[in-house]
């Protein structure tokens, strides 16, 4: 039998697990249009494109030192705001790349998608890893606790 605490943990993990489902779909949306413009050469795309990746190099980071301690919560959090506030700023510059005549009204369609994807994909990394190492694994304590069987 486990407890309520250990109950609310297996909920956690599943939810957890929806959202890691979700990044993937969201990636493979991206992908398909950052090899599409990579094969094309257009250098305004790759470099929007460039941009996409260090935000998501720079969330993956600062979840890999909350994994291992290095940082708070807050962290996390003050990063979940950033991402909110990239969506304004980058509507802003992909209107701007638009008027400019850099890329074409299907590319600006491309790159707002791709900018709701990666900021989605980012809040659920964020939350994926609130989840995943915010608390003890309750299940693990428990097996520990448990007699051996045989």
């Amino acid at each position: 039998t486990i407890t309520e605490a250990q109950h609310q943990r297996v909920d956690e993990l599943k939810m957890a697990n929806r959202k890691m489902v979700e990044i993937i779909k969201d990636a493979r949306e991206v992908k398909r249009n950052v090899s599409r413009y990579l094969r094309e050469g257009h250098k305004v795309m790759i470099a929007e494109y460039d941009e996409f990746r260090k935000k998501m190099v720079k969330v993956l980071r600062v979840i890999r030192e909350f994994e291992e301690g290095q940082v708070r919560i807050g962290t996390l959090a003050k990063l979940s705001q950033e991402a909110a506030r990239n969506i304004q700023a980058g509507n802003l510059e992909i209107d701007m790349l638009i008027r400019e005549k850099k890329v074409t009204p299907e590319m600006a369609s491309s790159l707002v998608n791709d900018h709701d994807n990666l900021n989605d994909m980012i809040e659920n990394l964020i939350d994926v890893a609130r989840l995943l190492y915010n608390k003890k694994d309750l299940l693990a304590e428990t097996e520990k606790q448990l007699p051996f069987k045989a």
